[in-house]
């Protein structure tokens, strides 16, 4: 109270705005604190809320399994019968007339039974003892090729029953099933891909690259090697060769890494260097057929040098082969060599904007390229660079980036050509019988001293004539010098 009569006696009102604000400030504050207070318990109260829903699942579910177990097992409620059906003479089973009982299934069931406690004492070690007696039976059909006992093998290692628990072992017969059209086993293998398994992931990758027990189907192939490829550290090395074997290029170019590096095998580069090579042929096989993600990856590896010699013309080829297909991955990777300033990359994304392929059809932006390409490619055709000699000529040809101008064309032509480069010396034949006086010159000269082709005085005689009938002085005087 006497706070507040000191208060009420101030005569600055600013005092009391000061005072009013404060209240405000400290409520909001406090509203603040119990907001937050609410909302974390509320947020601890509905997670375990979940949390509760799921046991009660899960227990739901276990319930479940045991009932259906214990409507199986109503007519085995004791070991005595079981041991009863093993009497079964050796002359029945070769008749055909043992027990249905006396199979892996039936000891699978068994072994849940005394797992669960259905019918018979609870009893771990009988479970152990029937599961381990049910799995080495799945195992011997699962080895003949039965797709059944594959899946059910693959669930046994997966749950530990009867065998150790061995995710990989499980992924092998899994995948055995469902290369065989198991449907079952093809569910089982995406649920372990799922979890991240890298094995079941490139099994699935195969199976849809090569349509092994699915239709073949390139996006999801691509879509599960992509998930295997970012924990290639992970794969089974056995599994890696198979796949490798199998001609699948993905696997190939791991199985190169781990030679490289020496990781789960001797290091070895002879090895590697193989594996690469394969690799690289099976995408070139693939990307030749038109597969724009073989393109992509094919235009990295020259680009990365990885089993073949860096080659940034071939990298640009196969990129722009690749977004002319609407490859998301090869436009950006084409772009980015472009903005780095890579002609070739420049020149073809002028092509793709000019032509429409693989992005919208648009002038402006073809000729801005062609100009950056062109800008680029004089750089390097004055070092000497006879690609981009030979590169240059063809823009001036065509008109892309520069004006068209065929005696420039000739003279960019010529001085490929005469590096012995047999693209330029066929531009400048081309040119030449097309009637362009320059170039006929150009090869007159290049015969009659031997620049980049052998000598031959009766074809550089051929060309200066014909350069001479077009009025060329400097044909003539050089024509003269022959004599």
């Amino acid at each position: 109270m006497q706070d507040a009569e000191l208060f009420f006696q101030a005569a600055d009102h600013r005092h009391l705005f000061l005072y009013i604000d404060g209240l405000a400030e400290t409520e909001a504050r406090r509203q603040a604190d119990v907001c937050n207070y609410v909302k974390k318990h509320l947020d601890d109260y509905e997670a375990l809320q979940k949390k509760v829903e799921r046991l009660e699942q899960e227990l739901q579910q276990k319930k479940d399994a045991c009932a259906l177990l214990q409507k199986q097992l109503a007519q085995q409620n004791s070991e005595a019968a079981v041991h009863s059906s093993q009497k079964t003479t050796t002359e029945d089973k070769q008749a055909g007339t043992a027990p249905a009982q006396d199979s892996a299934e039936y000891w699978y069931r068994l072994g849940e039974q005394y797992a669960c406690g259905i019918g018979v004492p609870r009893d771990d070690a009988k479970a152990r003892q029937w599961y381990t007696k049910a799995a080495a039976t799945f195992k011997k059909a699962a080895e003949q090729g039965d797709a059944d006992a594959q899946y059910r093998l693959g669930t046994m290692y997966k749950e530990g029953k009867g065998v150790p628990r061995n995710d990989d072992m499980s992924c092998q017969w899994y995948a055995k099933a469902a290369a065989q059209g198991h449907e079952a086993g093809l569910n089982a293998l995406k649920q372990l891909a799922e979890q991240g398994h890298a094995d079941a992931q490139l099994s699935l990758g195969n199976m849809y690259a090569n349509g092994i027990g699915v239709p073949r189907d390139g996006g999801m192939a691509r879509q599960w090697d992509a998930k295997a490829a970012r924990q290639s550290h992970k794969v089974n090395l056995s599994v890696l060769k198979q796949l490798a074997e199998q001609g699948h290029a993905d696997a190939q170019f791991r199985l190169g890494d781990r030679y490289k590096e020496g990781k789960g095998v001797p290091r070895d580069g002879d090895m590697a260097c193989q594996w690469y090579a394969k690799a690289v042929a099976t995408l070139k096989k693939a990307a030749e057929q038109g597969n724009d993600d073989a393109q992509y990856r094919l235009g990295t590896i020259y680009k990365e040098g990885k089993g073949v010699p860096q080659d940034y013309v071939r990298a640009c080829q196969w990129y722009a082969k690749a977004a002319a297909q609407k490859h998301e991955a090869g436009l950006n990777a084409l772009k980015q060599l472009a903005e780095q300033r890579d002609a070739e990359a420049q020149f073809r994304l002028g092509d793709m904007y000019k032509e429409g392929k693989g992005v919208p059809r648009d002038d402006d932006r073809a000729r801005q390229w062609y100009a950056k390409a062109a800008a680029t490619f004089k750089i390097a055709a004055k070092q000497g660079y006879v690609d981009a000699q030979l590169r240059l000529g063809d823009m001036y040809k065509e008109g892309r980036g520069v004006p068209r101008d065929d005696d420039r064309a000739c003279q960019w032509y010529a001085k490929a050509a005469a590096q012995g480069y047999d693209a330029g010396l066929n531009a400048l034949t081309q040119l030449a019988e097309q009637g362009n006086a320059d170039a006929q010159y150009c090869l007159g000269c290049m015969y009659r001293k031997g620049e980049g082709l052998l000598q031959d005085y009766d074809l550089a005689r051929r060309w200066f004539e014909k350069a001479i009938a077009q009025g060329h002085a400097d044909a003539l005087n050089d024509f003269g010098k022959m004599y």
